[in-house]
């Protein structure tokens, strides 16, 4: 009986040793889980129109107010967006135009990435005082620290009155941004 007692206690000893080598294993050589990535999302809007704006010319989207930006990368008084790491982001911008005239007006979104045009959607009047969404959308790599500004562009040849609206329950002025 004694001699089963000693085997009983060996295979427990031996079963601890396993276990203990197995977490010590475990421990060192797996990956260690990182800190979460940072947060990447972000949407700015325009709360007011702006008005006014001269013909035939590029205007940086005024922001106003952001929907949600957990890791402030929009930066309002920039009115633009800074990429905290990199990798491809889904980029949405979608300006609200008023004020055009039919067949004489076109309206552009451009997205401007590190100050460059990244892409470019425009929309044209279709009848007079209409107000037009134009929506300017893509995949893009963006290394850390790259900057992207969503840009107005209005091809006029009158005088119209040129509009970038805030957001109403019709349409909506924002840029969007989130990691893939």
């Amino acid at each position: 009986m004694g001699n089963n007692k000693g085997t009983v206690i060996a295979v427990i000893a031996l079963i601890l040793a396993i276990v203990s080598a197995g977490l010590v294993f475990y421990t060192t050589l797996m990956p260690k889980v990182s800190e979460s990535p940072p947060a990447t999302n972000a949407r700015a809007y325009v709360l007011a129109d702006i008005s006014n704006l001269d013909e035939v010319s590029m205007h940086r989207v005024d922001f106003s107010s952001e929907s949600y930006d957990p890791g402030n990368n929009f930066d309002l008084t920039e009115d633009s967006y800074r990429a905290p790491i990199s990798g491809y982001y889904l980029i949405i911008g979608s300006i609200a135009f008023g004020g055009g005239i039919q067949d004489q007006d076109t309206f552009s979104a451009i997205l401007s990435v590190n100050n460059s045009i990244a892409k470019v959607e425009y929309a044209h009047a279709s009848i007079d005082d209409e107000w037009i969404s134009v929506t300017v959308s893509d995949v893009v790599w963006l290394d850390a620290g790259i900057l992207v500004r969503l840009v107005a562009f209005f091809d006029s040849s009158d005088n119209s009155d040129r509009t970038i609206l805030g957001s109403s329950l019709a349409y909506h002025t924002s840029l969007t941004i989130s990691l893939q």
